[in-house]
């Protein structure tokens, strides 16, 4: 699994883990060793599980 923002390459998993829900769509989780965080950017938005 590749993720990219435009031609940069973000990240590379062959191991992304799937979240599954009845009604969603499919989440896919990276671990960190495979995103290229130095190209991320500190946001303010937050996601909270109920």
């Amino acid at each position: 699994m590749c993720v990219t923002v435009g031609d940069t390459l973000v990240a590379e998993s062959a191991r992304p883990r799937m979240l599954l829900e009845s009604a969603m769509p499919v989440r896919r989780y990276l671990t960190p060793e495979d995103v290229r965080t130095e190209l991320l950017e500190p946001s303010d938005t937050t996601v909270r599980c109920r």
